[in-house]
């Protein structure tokens, strides 16, 4: 999968980078603009202490494990992103953002085509930034902030009243709250190489006994562990996850039958008796709770690549 990222929000400047398989490669006329180095533009000195950008991804995008000395602020205008952590593993919605502080090693999943905004914010310039990754609500003025930022010229100095609006995007990140810790995947190994498969597949069915023979571990062994690790039970996590993805494909629009199937659950019913026994309510009525759920994902095209 291939997915163009828009560099200042303008295809029509001339640093742009592709990303390849998690890979970045910079156009030829990167070099150019970004004093001809090899680190991403998000990375590299700036004017002002943040970097807004654009970008798109198609549906199935990978990039890969890395890290970035800025602390980023990342939303979606549509689609659906899944951000894993070195312990743990989010989904994020449209409506929501996902905030990583600098130097956290991360990997990106998108479900669906996705629009995705990114504000970089340099932690020298903003020292009272959360050490936490978390999931944020994305209230009318810290979107319309982000969104700002992304307007600004990256090549001019900001005004008095540019770099005061950009305080108040640091201070309502630093207020928001988390919603959503995430799904801790344990530190253990005979614990990690079960919910490292279990998040590549929700629809896995096989029982905790059988979790433990293929983990080589004794089923009360994992059960503690899953305890211990993650705060839940075995069966619990498996719900919360399944919950996460069904949620993705809800807001993607999917009908809750494909959703109860594609998750390995032989019917319908006893899906929906998951979802609305961990959730409080099913799942048709939690679609018309989901950010962007009622009118649907926008659509969007990729890009051209510039020739040349």
């Amino acid at each position: 999968m291939v997915c163009l990222v828009l560099v200042f929000g303008r295809l029509a400047r001339p640093c742009g980078w592709l990303y390849i398989d998690g890979c970045a490669i910079r156009f030829r006329e990167a070099a150019k603009c970004c004093g001809g180095t090899d680190m991403l533009p998000e990375d590299g000195p700036t004017l002002n202490p943040i970097l807004a950008l654009s970008r798109a991804h198609a549906r199935g995008a990978h990039v890969g494990r890395h890290s970035h000395a800025r602390a980023q602020l990342i939303f979606l205008l549509s689609g659906a992103m899944r951000i894993g952590l070195d312990d743990r593993v989010f989904s994020v919605p449209p409506g929501q953002a996902a905030f990583l502080p600098g130097g956290v090693p991360h990997a990106a999943d998108y479900t669906e085509r996705s629009a995705v905004r990114v504000a970089y914010l340099d932690p020298a310039a903003f020292p009272g930034l959360p050490g936490e990754s978390a999931v944020l609500p994305l209230a009318g003025l810290l979107r319309e902030l982000v969104l700002r930022a992304i307007a600004l010229d990256p090549g001019t100095p900001w005004s008095a009243a540019d770099a005061r609006a950009m305080q108040v995007l640091a201070d309502e990140i630093c207020r928001a709250r988390d919603l959503a810790p995430g799904l801790a995947l344990g530190r253990d190994a005979r614990l990690r190489r079960v919910t490292e498969a279990l998040v590549a597949d929700p629809a896995d069915r096989r029982s905790l006994p059988e979790w433990a023979a293929t983990a080589a571990v004794a089923e009360r062994t994992l059960a503690r562990l899953f305890l211990r690790e993650t705060g839940l039970s075995f069966a619990r996590w498996r719900s919360r996850l399944q919950i996460a993805r069904a949620r993705e494909a809800l807001a993607a629009g999917r009908p809750v039958t494909q959703i109860a199937y594609d998750l390995g659950y032989a019917s319908p019913s006893a899906f929906t008796a998951m979802f609305t026994r961990e959730t409080g309510q099913p799942p048709h009525l939690s679609r018309a709770t989901l950010p962007g759920a009622e009118a649907g994902s926008p659509s969007f095209s990729l890009p051209e690549i510039p020739r040349g």
